[in-house]
């Protein structure tokens, strides 16, 4: 049972976050936590560049540079060097692959010219169980059973390259 004179709930919460025992490393761990919470809720890791400032920050604090003025600038520069050198890194790792599909996936496939087309005309080609109508890109003829490559994919026709 609580004696009268113990201090509530509240009271012991609110007495430990006075400025008597609240440090600036413990502001700025909260700010580190805070960014990267949000960071949860935002794409782009802008936020989590600013988690990583304030945990320098916080860093230099615990170190024994209590300097406001110091904080402040370690915070600028490891936020700097973390949204240009982190923040690419992350995003390549974790954006995730988006892979070509549908008539997108054609393009760079190698393929067999089934109908030889002359300069400038349409053949066709095999591309896995389809026939495409087939263009060259170059002033080349289209060779039957010569292998080609898909530069592009236009309406219902194909443009090849030949393989070199």
């Amino acid at each position: 049972m609580q004696n009268a004179t113990d201090p509530s709930f509240w009271e012991q919460i609110s007495a430990a976050f006075t400025f008597d025992t609240l440090y600036a490393w413990h502001v700025w761990l909260m700010v580190a936590v805070g960014a990267a919470i949000l960071e949860m809720m935002t794409p782009g890791f802008v936020l989590l560049c600013l988690s990583f400032g304030a945990l320098g920050a916080a860093s230099t604090d615990l170190l024994g540079f209590h300097d406001f003025k110091m904080q402040i600038a370690i915070f600028g520069i490891v936020t700097f060097l973390s949204f240009f050198a982190l923040r690419p890194l992350l995003q390549r790792w974790l954006t995730p692959k988006v892979a070509a599909t549908n008539v997108d996936g054609l393009v760079g496939k190698v393929c067999r010219v089934t109908k030889a087309a002359a300069i400038g005309g349409v053949g066709s080609v095999r591309i896995g169980a389809e026939e495409w109508r087939a263009e060259s890109t170059c002033d080349a003829e289209l060779i039957l059973d010569s292998r080609v490559k898909v530069a592009r994919v236009e309406g219902n026709r194909v443009i090849v390259d030949a393989v070199a």
